[in-house]
Formats: C-alpha cells, sequence, structure tokens
C-alpha cells in the first residue's frame, strides 16, 4: 500500500489571512451582540402600530329624501360644509323643506354611500359618508406587556409608517392604556377548564406626532421606537 503524502501546511502568509478573516468574523458577531443588547436597554420596539385618527359617520339629520349630494371619495372638507341636501316632508301634509346635510369636522371623506333618490333616515341604515381627520392623526403601538413599566409619558418616539418608507417621524408617549389590547375583545379571553396557556399580551400606547407634510391615512400600518433611555 502506497504511502500517504504528508498534510499540506498553510503557509506564514495564508495563515495570517484565515485568521484575519477569523478575527473579523468574530469581531462582527460580538459587535453585533453589543448592538443588540443596547439598543434592548434604550429603546423599546414593535411593529405592531398603526395610525388612528377623528373618523366620524355621517346620517341623515331627519327622515326625508336625498336629493344632492357633493362628497366624494378622497375629498378635503371643512367642518360645517354642506355635502348635500334632502328633503323633509312636514307633519300632517305640511309643506316640505330643505335640510342641508353638512360635514361635522374638518378631514377627508374616505367613505361615501349616499345616492341622490334615496330614502335616509337619522341614525338608522349605514352611515351616508364617513370623514376622518387624518391631518390630526395620532399613533397607536400595541407593547409587550413585560415593556409597559418601562414607559412613561413624554418619552421620545420614532415613527416609520409603512406607506411613507423613506420618512421617520418624530414624536413622544402621550398616554398609557390601563387595559391590555385582549380587555376590548368583543369575546375576552376565559380559561374555562382546567388547563391553562399563557399568552404574551399587548398594551395600547398612544404616541402624538410632531407637525410633519406628510398625508397619512387613518389605519396604515406603522413601526415605532420608544427611546426609554
Amino acid at each position: 500500500m502506497a504511502d500517504q503524502a504528508p498534510a499540506r501546511r498553510l503557509s506564514p502568509r495564508a495563515r495570517r489571512i484565515v485568521l484575519t478573516i477569523v478575527s473579523a468574523v468574530v469581531l462582527g458577531a460580538l459587535a453585533l451582540v453589543a448592538y443588540i443588547l443596547w439598543d434592548t436597554d434604550h429603546n423599546v420596539r414593535t411593529d405592531n402600530a398603526t395610525v388612528a385618527g377623528s373618523v366620524v359617520s355621517i346620517y341623515a339629520p331627519a327622515a326625508g329624501t336625498l336629493r344632492s349630494w357633493d362628497a366624494v371619495l378622497g375629498q378635503t372638507v371643512a367642518a360645517g360644509a354642506p355635502l348635500g341636501t334632502m328633503r323633509v316632508e312636514g307633519a300632517g301634509g305640511a309643506q316640505f323643506t330643505f335640510v342641508e346635510i353638512k360635514a361635522p369636522i374638518d378631514g377627508i371623506v374616505v367613505q361615501s354611500n349616499a345616492v341622490i333618490g334615496q330614502q335616509v333616515f337619522p341614525g338608522t341604515g349605514g352611515p351616508l359618508a364617513v370623514v376622518a381627520d387624518a391631518a390630526n392623526a395620532w399613533i397607536v403601538a400595541n407593547v409587550n406587556e413585560g415593556d409597559v413599566h418601562r414607559l412613561h409619558v413624554g418619552q421620545p418616539v420614532d415613527v416609520t409608517i409603512d406607506a411613507v418608507p423613506s420618512a421617520t417621524f418624530a414624536g413622544s408617549v402621550e398616554a398609557l392604556t390601563d387595559a391590555t389590547q385582549s380587555s376590548f375583545s368583543v369575546f375576552p379571553a376565559v380559561n374555562a377548564n382546567g388547563s391553562f396557556t399563557k399568552v404574551a399580551q399587548v398594551v395600547p400606547v398612544r404616541i402624538r406626532l410632531a407637525p410633519h407634510a406628510s398625508r397619512l391615512a387613518v389605519g396604515e400600518s406603522a413601526e415605532v421606537v420608544i427611546h426609554v433611555k
């Protein structure tokens, strides 16, 4: 049986190159771990967040027939601006009157369902329109219950909106909710048997946005970084 050739040894230069690569990988891993530990200690992050704002549904002020309707999806309206008119019959056959339907708040029409000629009634059926005040929007961030004790009102926040990925919005913690998100469910989770599986809860945190020029839409997804140190 022929003798095996001796193992080839790396040259000093090759050993230096390998050592340099290994050292760089180890140092990079240590730096990454150090950054993760620092970030976890200084920030609370969540991507479970949305843009929120005042949303008002518009119903007819009285029973009658819709005669005109000018509100269109995406239209900017001012509080008190006329959106349409309706004809209201007088009691006992008395003379009918025309009543204006007005915008309740400054905002954007995000839903318009009215059809000219339809019978309308106050507070029943679907709304004629929905107006959202996105200009004064805020962020609702659902934070893990284990991080809530680290938060307090006034802490600075960086917000990114999925629809505006190139921008970072400044904000601050405005309010902490004294209840978990699941407690607002129509059917809150109740342990009715002997088995129990613990599920991490999230607590809604309201974040005020600093003045900005971007047009946000209520319901858009967001990510937040709350600076706790």
